[in-house]
């Protein structure tokens, strides 16, 4: 009887198999994501004008997001940056992987400093942030994010 039941735990332990579902790899092509970024630099004028050329802008993606899988979760998949600069006229483009499953976009600004113009007599040092911008893409994809610094 101990024999017995020492096979039958055995049979119930080993028989029962955790089944797993590997997830499918969708094919990455990918999306653009464009724009303007201003910021109020210069209160003597209406409007806002272009952030300073070279500031950094960068695009986060959640890897899971380009797997077919009912758990994106990014602790498993993880993150990807992206980086480019604005260029004249406050224009940026950023190329993001992305196929035919929605592929959310998290835009994040780099601070900077800059002497906003007050008046006619008063210049201050002023620091630049952007809120993160959210927007999805999918393959083939050219989307329009313009930017505003806020100080």
């Amino acid at each position: 009887m101990k024999y017995f039941t020492l096979l039958l735990v055995v049979l119930v332990l080993f028989s029962c198999t955790k089944e797993t579902v590997d997830p499918v790899v969708i094919t990455n092509g990918n999306a653009t994501v464009t724009g303007v970024a201003r910021a109020d630099l210069d209160l003597t004028q209406l409007g806002l004008e272009y952030v300073p050329e070279g500031t950094i802008i960068m695009a986060k993606i959640n890897l899971g997001d380009l797997v077919l899988h009912d758990d994106n979760d990014s602790t498993v998949y993880g993150y990807r940056i992206y980086k480019t600069s604005v260029g004249t006229n406050g224009r940026y483009t950023i190329n993001v992987e992305a196929n035919e499953l929605s592929v959310d976009v998290s835009i994040i600004g780099e601070d900077f400093e800059y002497n906003q113009i007050v008046n006619d007599s008063l210049i201050v040092r002023k620091i630049y942030t952007l809120a993160t911008n959210h927007t999805s893409v999918i393959d083939g994809m050219n989307k329009v994010v313009d930017l505003t610094y806020n100080n």
